[in-house]
Parts: structure tokens; sequence; C-alpha cells
């Protein structure tokens, strides 16, 4: 989409994040998850929009995905943010992707958190943020 985010060594934060994304939908719809895209290829989708499609999937789940080029997170670190009051769906969600990150990343802190950002706040649906630095995911 318009937004590239960051940009380091010729690489757009958001092709790492469609990237990230069409990996993470494989890897949980083989785990038995039923994953919707809001975005599969480079186009630009507002949060609101993102809001209504996930919540027209009863029975799926939502991640939006942020990997960092400049972040707060240090390396090795990845946040796992779900909603103040997480359904049992995000809950379950988010307890899968700490073991398989874990597996895949055996030095990552991997922490779960809650915050109140309206993309999480308004789907009715399993929702998670994952956040890393994006050194962790070349």
């Amino acid at each position: 989409g318009r937004d590239t985010g960051a940009i380091a060594d010729g690489e757009h934060e958001k092709d790492i994040n469609l990237q990230l994304a069409l990996v993470l939908r494989e890897r949980l719809e083989g785990a038995g998850f039923r994953v919707v895209l809001t975005r599969w290829d480079d186009s630009t989708v507002s949060v609101a929009e993102r809001v209504r499609i996930a919540n027209q999937e009863l029975g799926a789940v939502l991640l939006s995905l942020h990997v960092e080029a400049s972040s707060h997170l240090g390396a090795g670190h990845v946040e796992l943010v779900s909603a103040v009051n997480p359904s049992p769906l995000s809950t379950r969600l988010s307890n899968a992707l700490v073991g398989s990150l874990s597996s895949a990343m055996p030095r990552a802190e991997v922490e779960q958190k809650q915050a109140s950002f309206k993309i999480l706040a308004d789907t009715r649906i399993g929702a998670l943020m994952p956040r890393c630095p994006d050194a962790e995911i070349r």
C-alpha cells in the first residue's frame, strides 16, 4: 500500500509484514485455525476496513502483524498483544504462538501483553497483534 513503513537495507517494512503474514497463515491453518487475510498483496486497507472484514468472519482469527524496523523492542524480544479482556479464542491463539515462536526462536523472549488498540478492541473474533523487531525475521 501507500505506507511503506520503515525502509532498511532496501526492504520495506510493509513487504516484510506481508511475507510474514503469508507464512503465518499457512502455519496457523495447518494447526487447525481458520485465518482471514485483510491484505494479501501490496494494497492499503484502513483499520476500520480490517475490523469490518474480521467481524464478518466468525470463527476466524485476526493477526495484526507489526514487524518494526525502528522499535523499542530489543533483539530477541517478541510481543504478542491481545485486547484488554481478550476472548478465549484470542488467549488460545496467543498461547499457541508462544509455543510456536519459542520452538522457532529458542533464545527469544516472548511476552504476552494486553492493550487497547482499536483493531484489537473493536474486533469480535479472536485477535492478536504480534510485534517484533525486523531483525528477528530476516
